[in-house]
C-alpha cells in the first residue's frame, strides 16, 4: 500500500495527492513506514517544539502558530494524535503539522520526521511528482549559484565588489559566514552556468535566478553584491542583490518561488535562532543585520524585501518572547516601527524600540561609536507607548500653549488604545508630567475618547466554534470512527452516496475500505490518507466536542428516524433544522430510557 489518498489521473493511472495545487506525488512510501514515522514522532512532543502547550483535561492547548491570537484556540489530542485550531481551521496529523509550519510538501515532511526519529529512509522510486522534482532542482540551482557567486567575489572579476564590502567594514570571516558573493556584469553568466549543469530553461526561469523576455533568457542579478538567504536548516532558498553605486533599484530580491516566500522567512534567522540571548533584534536590511552580527549581536534578523507582517511575527515567536526593533530613524523607519509594534503585540510578544541619535541606522551607529553605544541603546530602549509619545514631542520642547495642547491631543489618541488600568495610569501620569496638565484631566479625556471608540467584544474562539451548528453527517462520521463495533449496523442503513459533502463521503469510503481490508481504522489513520486542506476540515470534525450528545442514543435515534421515514436520507451541513430535531429526539429518547430503567429496577 502507498502514501495517502489514492486517486486517478486523467489517463486513468493511479497516483497520490500530496496536497499541493496541481501537483501529484508519486513517490511511494509503504504504509508500514508511514505508521512507524508517526508512532515515533508523538504529536505532543513535536508540536511542543514550536508551541507552548498546557494540559487541559485529556488534551493540550496553546496559542496557534499559524495565526495571531490572544485566547488559545489551538488543541492537540494525544489520544487521537491530531491537532486542530478552532480559530483558523488548521489541523491534521503530525505530518500535516510539519508540512504547514516548516513550509514543506508531504514527501519532505515525512523525511523531516524520519530523520528526527532516526528512522532510515526507504529507497525512493524513480517517479516523483513534478512539483517535488522542481523544488529539488531549484534547491540544487541555488546551491550552485551561491557557490558560483562566492567564487566570483573572490576572483579578479569580483575585486571591486570585495573592495566595496571591506569598505563597508566587513571582515573576511563575516563575508564567509554569510556566503556573500558577486554577480558579474554579464547578461547570461548564471544562465550559462546552470545550463552547463544540465538544467532546463523552464526550471531556470522558475528558480528566479533568470528572467525570460521576448523569448530570451537573461540573468536576474547583474553587477551586484549578492546576499544568500538561508532557511532554518541552512539551505540557500533565495538571494538579495545590492548595487555598489547610485543605481536603482538599490536592492533586488528573489521573487516568490516554490521554495521561497518572503512572508515566511527572515534574513539570518538560521544564525539568530542559535543565540544565547533571550531576545531578537529586528533590523531593516541585510547590511544592518550583518554589521550587528560582526559587532557581537548575533541575534539580529530582517525581513526580505517586504514589510514586516504577521507571518514574520509568528516565525519570531517560535524562538523568542522579546523583540527589540532597530529600524532606521527616518520617517519611513518610524512608520515601519509603528506597524511592526502593532503586529508583534497582537501576537503577545514583548516589544522594545531602539532610539539612537547621531546615526540613521545600526550600521552607522556601530561604525561611529562602536558596539558599546549600541548596547547602551538596547539598555535604554523604549516601550511601544513611550516610543509613540517620543515621536510626537516637539524637538525644542513646547514653545507655547498651543503646541502643548496639540501634543496632549495626540497623546490622548495614543493612550485611548490602552485598556489595562495599571498601564493606563502609568502613561497618563507621564503625559501629565510632560504637559503640566493634571493627571485627572488627562485620564478623563482618555476615558471619553475610549467611549467613542468602537470596541470589539472579546470572543473565546474555541468555545464559540465548539458550540456552533453541527451537521448530521459530521456527527455520524464521529460515531462510526469512535464506535467501530456499531459500524455493521450503520452500514446496513447508510451508504457513501447518502453524503452530499465530498469530503464526508471520502472519509466514509476510507473507513469502509480499511474495514474491508481487516484493518482497525482510527482517526489518525483516516486523516493520514487526506491531503493537508482536507485534513484541516476532517480534524475539526473529530476534535470538536459534541455538547449534550450521547453517541449510543444518537445512533438509535438516527437509525429509528431513517426506518420510520422509510426514505433515502441525505446529509448536508445545511440541515440545521433536522439536526435540532434529532438532538431533541435524542433527549426525549434518553428521558424515556431513564424512566424504563427506573421501572425495571
Amino acid at each position: 500500500m502507498c502514501r495517502i489518498l489514492l486517486m486517478k489521473e486523467p489517463n486513468g493511472r493511479n497516483c497520490l495527492a500530496n496536497g499541493e495545487k496541481g501537483a501529484w506525488c508519486r513517490l511511494y512510501f509503504e504504509e508500514e513506514f508511514l505508521n512507524e514515522v508517526k508512532e515515533k514522532n508523538d504529536i505532543v512532543d513535536v508540536v511542543s517544539s514550536y508551541v507552548n502547550l498546557k494540559r487541559s483535561g485529556n488534551r493540550y492547548i496553546g496559542l496557534c502558530p499559524f495565526h495571531s491570537e490572544k485566547t488559545p484556540s489551538f488543541f492537540v489530542n494525544p489520544g487521537m494524535q491530531l491537532y486542530h485550531c478552532f480559530g483558523c481551521g488548521a489541523g491534521g496529523t503530525v505530518i500535516h503539522f510539519i508540512e504547514h509550519i516548516e513550509n514543506l510538501d508531504f514527501v519532505e515532511a515525512v523525511k523531516f520526521l524520519a530523520q528526527r526519529a532516526g528512522i532510515p529512509l526507504p529507497e525512493e522510486k524513480d517517479e516523483v511528482s513534478e512539483f517535488t522534482r522542481l523544488k529539488r532542482n531549484i534547491r540544487e540551482m541555488n546551491k550552485i549559484a551561491g557557490r558560483t557567486y562566492f567564487r566570483c567575489l573572490n576572483s579578479e572579476t569580483g575585486r571591486g565588489a570585495l573592495s566595496y564590502l571591506r569598505g563597508r567594514g566587513l571582515s573576511d570571516d563575516t563575508i564567509k559566514t554569510y556566503g556573500l558573493g558577486y554577480a558579474p556584469n554579464e547578461w547570461n553568466f548564471m544562465y550559462r552556468t546552470l545550463k552547463q549543469n544540465g538544467f532546463s530553461d523552464e526550471d531556470i526561469v522558475k528558480s528566479g535566478l533568470c528572467l525570460m523576455k521576448n523569448g530570451r533568457i537573461f540573468d536576474f542579478f547583474r553587477d551586484r553584491v549578492i546576499f544568500p538567504v538561508m532557511d532554518l536548516r541552512g539551505n540557500v532558498i533565495a538571494f538579495g542583490g545590492r548595487v555598489m553605486g547610485d543605481g536603482l533599484p538599490k536592492y533586488l530580491n528573489t521573487g516568490e518561488t516554490p521554495i521561497f516566500s518572503k512572508r515566511q522567512n527572515l534574513f539570518s534567522l538560521n544564525l539568530a535562532k542559535n543565540t544565547s540571548e533571550d531576545y531578537m533584534i529586528l533590523a531593516e536590511g541585510y547590511m544592518d543585520v550583518i554589521a550587528l552580527y560582526q559587532a557581537g549581536f548575533q541575534n539580529a534578523v530582517a525581513s526580505l524585501g517586504t514589510a514586516f507582517c504577521e507571518d514574520h511575527s509568528r516565525l519570531l515567536k517560535r524562538f523568542t518572547n522579546r523583540v527589540i526593533i532597530s529600524f532606521d530613524s527616518d520617517g519611513a523607519g518610524q512608520n515601519a516601527t509603528r506597524k511592526a509594534v502593532d503586529i508583534l503585540k497582537k501576537d503577545g510578544l514583548q516589544v522594545r524600540i531602539l532610539k539612537y541619535s547621531g546615526a540613521k541606522d545600526p550600521d552607522e551607529l556601530i561604525k561611529k561609536f562602536g558596539p558599546e553605544a549600541y548596547r547602551t541603546a538596547i539598555a535604554s530602549s523604549l516601550s511601544g507607548v513611550d516610543y509613540e509619545l517620543s515621536t510626537i514631542y516637539p524637538k525644542g520642547g513646547f514653545s507655547d500653549d498651543e503646541e502643548r495642547i496639540e501634543y496632549t491631543k495626540k497623546a490622548i489618541g495614543i493612550l485611548k488604545n490602552i485598556y489595562n488600568k495599571l498601564e493606563l495610569e502609568v502613561y497618563a501620569k507621564k503625559v501629565a508630567e510632560i504637559t503640566k496638565i493634571s493627571y485627572d484631566s488627562i485620564l478623563a479625556q482618555v476615558k471619553q475618547a475610549q467611549k467613542h471608540k468602537k470596541l470589539e467584544t472579546p470572543v473565546d474562539i474555541a468555545e464559540m466554534a465548539m458550540l456552533r451548528k453541527k451537521s448530521v453527517s459530521q456527527s455520524l462520521l464521529k460515531l462510526v470512527v469512535e464506535n467501530p463495533s456499531y459500524f455493521p449496523k450503520i452500514r446496513e442503513k447508510i451508504k457513501a452516496e447518502h453524503f452530499r459533502e465530498e469530503l464526508h463521503k471520502k472519509i466514509y469510503e476510507i473507513f469502509c475500505e480499511l474495514t474491508d481490508a481487516s484493518q482497525k481504522p482510527d482517526v489518525a489513520m483516516i486523516i493520514g490518507k487526506l491531503n493537508r486542506e482536507e485534513a484541516k476540515t476532517a480534524s475539526e470534525i473529530f476534535m470538536e466536542k459534541e455538547p449534550f450528545l450521547d453517541f449510543h442514543i444518537y445512533l438509535d435515534s438516527l437509525l429509528q428516524k431513517i426506518e420510520n421515514e422509510a426514505e433515502t436520507v441525505s446529509f448536508s451541513d445545511d440541515d440545521r433544522d433536522d439536526m435540532l430535531k434529532l438532538l431533541e429526539y435524542t433527549k426525549k429518547l434518553k428521558q424515556r430510557n431513564d424512566k424504563n430503567d427506573k421501572k425495571d429496577s
